[in-house]
């Protein structure tokens, strides 16, 4: 399981990577199908901000924007007509009011839903991260233990029940230290749906290619 390489948190990733996403999606596809501009709604509603900082960790604008997301997406009359007009004859949105602000509000709730999945990700990617740093640690020290036990046994200072005892100390260490891997890859996957896909980075910073 070691041998798998967990994929680096690319800095600055952007925010529009969450159009992959299926809620997202369908969220669009129902605007669109009720006549709405979409490249309006998102414009209006999907934040154009990087959701990783310098660290891969979540950036800190995702976190300021997740604490008063209200402010930010408010809704309004003025906002439905624009993601409903968007230069379209009044003629052609043949939905009622109400239908179309529900729609207009289900499609920004996805939003804040996906935003607040990827920070969740993003903090879990770096807590498995740390947590296997600090196990390596634990497995390199049982791993320098055992060997001072063999060395004490073989010249008889120390009995075979201690090198056992470091033996088995190692071997739990491992075991721990392969579960927090497992524990990281699976973190990895959870970043990779909150995305709606993969990412690498193969351009400038703030440009990763959709994978």
């Amino acid at each position: 399981m070691t041998a798998l390489a967990v994929p680096r948190v690319a800095p600055g990733l952007p925010a529009d990577l969450l159009t992959r996403r299926p809620d997202l999606a369908s969220a669009e596809a129902q605007l669109d199908s009720a006549n709405a501009n979409v490249a309006a709604a998102r414009a209006a509603l999907l934040p154009g901000i990087q959701l990783t900082g310098s660290a891969g960790l979540a950036s800190n604008v995702l976190l300021n924007f997740l604490n008063a997301p209200t402010a930010t997406l408010a809704l309004g009359a003025s906002l439905t007509q624009t993601i409903f007009d968007g230069g379209r004859l009044s003629s052609q949105v043949d939905v009622a009011e109400s239908r179309e602000r529900e729609l207009v509000e289900n499609y920004r709730r996805a939003i804040l839903a996906a935003l607040a999945d990827v920070e969740s990700a993003l903090a879990s990617s770096s807590r498995t991260a740390d947590q296997e740093l600090l196990q390596a640690q634990v497995v390199e020290q049982a791993r320098i233990a055992l060997r001072l036990a063999e060395i004490r046994y073989r010249e008889g200072v120390d009995d075979l029940l201690t090198v056992l005892d470091a033996q088995r100390t190692l071997f739990q260490a491992e075991d721990q230290l392969a579960q927090t891997r497992l524990s990281r890859l699976q973190a990895s996957i959870g970043l990779f749906k909150a995305l709606g896909g993969g990412w690498r980075m193969t351009g400038p910073p703030g440009k990763p290619s959709q994978g």
